[in-house]
């Protein structure tokens, strides 16, 4: 049996902490390839949106893009959601038909729900706050992706 591939994803937001605003997601996904390596990255703008949910919209989307079952290397800065996963919280929120503890509905189920799926057909590995050598880049284009935004706006 041939080995999975291994895709690393890159996660940057332009919004850190709880604090509802306008908002930019990038995600880098990189794999080998027989040329070398091969990247494929997106920009998501999202308005009225925090630091949690934007990461969410990153994995969902970049998870759904891969097609084969792979080893996933995950590098995010969004703690919350890397420890809700590694924790196995979010499968917590799964088994109570995506309910708290408390019975309060899970926010942005509808992502989570979608990210359990695509974790059902890779192996994935979440590394929270870990530098990587696409961050400095990530965070230049986000900046001028806001400078952009607010020069249009």
């Amino acid at each position: 049996m041939e080995p999975l591939k291994t895709v690393n994803l890159y996660i940057e937001t332009d919004l850190h902490g709880p604090r509802r605003q306008d908002g930019t997601v990038m995600y880098i996904l990189e794999a080998q390839t027989s040329k070398g390596a091969a990247t494929r990255d997106k920009t998501i703008p999202i308005p009225d949106t925090t630091e949690h949910h934007l990461t969410l919209e990153a994995l969902e989307d970049a998870l759904g893009r891969i097609n084969q079952s792979c080893q996933v290397e995950v590098y995010l800065t969004d703690c919350y959601i890397a420890d809700a996963i590694n924790s196995g919280l979010m499968q917590q929120w799964q088994i109570r038909d995506w309910q708290t503890a408390k019975g309060k509905p899970v926010t942005d189920a509808d992502l989570w729900a979608a990210i359990a799926g695509h974790l059902r057909k890779h192996i994935v590995t979440l590394h929270p706050a870990e530098h990587h050598g696409y961050r400095t880049w990530m965070q230049n284009q986000l900046k001028k992706n806001k400078r952009e935004i607010e020069r249009k706006g």
